[in-house]
């Protein structure tokens, strides 16, 4: 990764991944019904992009188009790629104008940006194998090339994307993960007791994933006696609430 760019303005690229758990929204397809997009370019002539679908050359009106958000997007050789994002509605017309900016510069430029988000948020993210973080997270002074994100979540099938990295532009990655578990809730009382797996290393998050089998918590609570309990998670959400019971030794916290 060579050099930090400062002082740049930067085009914006968006490739958006779907699957079965997050259903594609407003992509375009072969339906029957569904909403119209009327796209204009300044300067005529720039190849449009529908959700990282090539449809045509501007302008252009794109029908039969799933309701829901797009990401509508536009490039043209010597200007910087632009995009917006619309929202299509059923039996209406959405029209939209992208207004491009030359520059002689973009292919002088040896790194870009990423910025990387997950659905659901919080997945570990890795680039080409290494390094990596959370979602959401932008990543700078990326080389330009190809490059892979790799993107993994407990209860969730692992996910990856391949995006070429253009020099001096700014790319939004979205990877929609698809869930391989069922949701897991558990109240207590009172509240904001602390829930630990005990042998798994899983932090809990209200209405996380959980892969089918059985899990050992204990619950606890200052001033309360702590609680041990097994959950089995078999292909359905589980949700329970535990009330701890004061120990006598300091006054409890108010009950909620």
């Amino acid at each position: 990764m060579l050099g930090r760019l400062l002082g740049i303005g930067f085009a914006v690229l968006s490739v958006v991944l779907s699957f079965s758990a997050f259903p594609a929204r407003g992509a375009v397809g072969n339906i029957s019904g569904g909403g119209s997009l009327l796209v204009k370019v300044v300067p005529r002539g720039a190849e449009v992009l529908v959700d990282d679908q090539v449809v045509g050359v501007a302008p252009i009106q794109i029908d039969k188009i799933r309701p829901g958000r797009v990401q509508v997007r536009a490039r043209l050789p010597g200007y910087r790629s632009w995009g917006k994002s619309v929202v299509i509605h059923e039996k209406e017309t959405t029209a939209v104008t992208l207004i491009l900016s030359r520059s002689s510069q973009v292919g002088s430029f040896r790194t870009g940006i990423l910025e990387i988000r997950s659905e659901p948020p919080g997945a570990q993210w890795l680039l080409d194998g290494e390094g990596g973080g959370i979602t959401p997270a932008r990543v700078e002074e990326v080389a330009v090339g190809d490059h892979k994100i790799s993107v993994t979540l407990p209860g969730f099938a692992e996910k990856s994307t391949d995006i070429t990295v253009i020099g001096g532009e700014l790319h939004q990655v979205l990877i929609r993960l698809e869930s391989e578990g069922a949701q897991f809730w558990l109240d207590t009382v009172p509240s904001q007791a602390t829930i630990r797996f005990k042998k798994e290393g899983l932090t809990y998050q209200p209405g996380m994933y959980l892969l089918d089998g059985r899990y050992d918590l204990n619950i606890s609570h200052p001033g309360y006696i702590p609680v041990d309990i097994v959950v089995d998670i078999e292909q359905r959400d589980w949700s329970d609430r535990i009330q701890l019971e004061p120990d006598g030794k300091a006054p409890p916290s108010p009950k909620e």
